[in-house]
């Protein structure tokens, strides 16, 4: 994880534009809602922002609203659609990113692209660490 949140500031210092100011004590103390300590280190970089062209981060204080509107979505497709996840992230085509809270997801879990013609997974990350890496070295090499 220590290596993807590196990657995170080097992109920040090269595509300032691209991401939002790091989440503050307060809005971390504010927010009520348990989301793994991996992500939340993640916020603590950019509280939101673009870590490539096709992943627009979710604001911490945006994440309960967002993950209610795409959990409704999600059982909109399939009544079976599963709700135990977080959506974290948006991609330009409407598609979106979920962190999947199974067994022990208090420090880290996988993350999903949830297709939004649909509601299949597209693509898998065993964890945060590594979704984070390859949205931006995606980016970078293309």
């Amino acid at each position: 994880m220590n290596q993807a949140l590196a990657l995170v500031n080097s992109e920040k210092r090269r595509r300032r534009e691209d991401f939002c100011k790091r989440l503050s004590k307060k809005e971390l103390n504010d927010n009520n809602f348990h989301i793994p300590t991996n992500w939340i280190e993640l916020l603590k970089k950019t509280n939101g922002g673009c870590l490539s062209t096709e992943c627009e981060l979710v604001p911490l204080n945006d994440i309960q609203t967002f993950t209610r509107e795409k959990l409704k979505e999600g059982k909109g497709f399939d009544e079976e659609y599963s709700d135990n996840r977080i959506s974290i992230a948006v991609r330009g085509d409407g598609d979106w990113y979920d962190l999947v809270l199974i067994d022990d997801y208090s420090c880290d879990c996988p993350v999903f692209q949830v297709t939004h013609e649909g509601g299949g997974i597209l693509r898998e990350w065993e964890n945060i660490a590594s979704f984070i890496y390859d949205m931006i070295v995606e980016e970078v090499e293309s």
